[in-house]
C-alpha cells in the first residue's frame, strides 16, 4: 500500500476523538474496510458494530500476497516505475489508468 494500515488506523482514531464519540457504528469499504478493522482489533471499546464491505476477510493473507507480487516484480525489474508496474499487471490492465466517474 501507499500508505501503511497502522498509519490509516491512527487517522480513523483521529477522526472519533475529534468527534468525541464514546460509542459508535463503524463501516469500512474496500481499503477502508482494511483500515475500520485494524481500528477494531487495536481499539475495540465503544465500537457498538463493525461493517465492512468489498473488504479482505483475511487482511494479512492479502498482505502476504500482494508482498510476493511486488517482490516478483522487483526481482523481474528493480523497483524503477514500481506502482505503476504493478498496476498495470495487477490491478487495471489498461495503458492508461481510466478517467474517475
Amino acid at each position: 500500500y501507499a500508505r501503511s494500515v497502522e498509519a490509516g488506523a491512527r487517522e480513523v482514531r483521529a477522526v472519533v476523538d475529534g468527534l468525541e464519540l464514546d460509542r459508535f457504528h463503524l463501516y469500512g469499504q474496500s481499503f477502508g474496510g482494511i483500515l475500520a478493522h485494524a481500528y477494531a482489533r487495536a481499539v475495540p471499546d465503544g465500537i457498538l458494530s463493525l461493517s465492512l464491505s468489498s473488504s479482505p476477510a483475511n487482511v494479512p493473507k492479502v498482505e502476504a500476497a500482494a508482498a510476493e507480487l511486488v517482490a516478483a516484480l522487483v526481482a523481474e525489474g528493480g523497483e524503477e516505475n514500481l506502482m505503476e508496474r504493478f498496476r498495470l499487471r495487477h490491478q487495471c490492465n489498461t495503458p492508461e489508468m481510466p478517467p474517475p466517474l
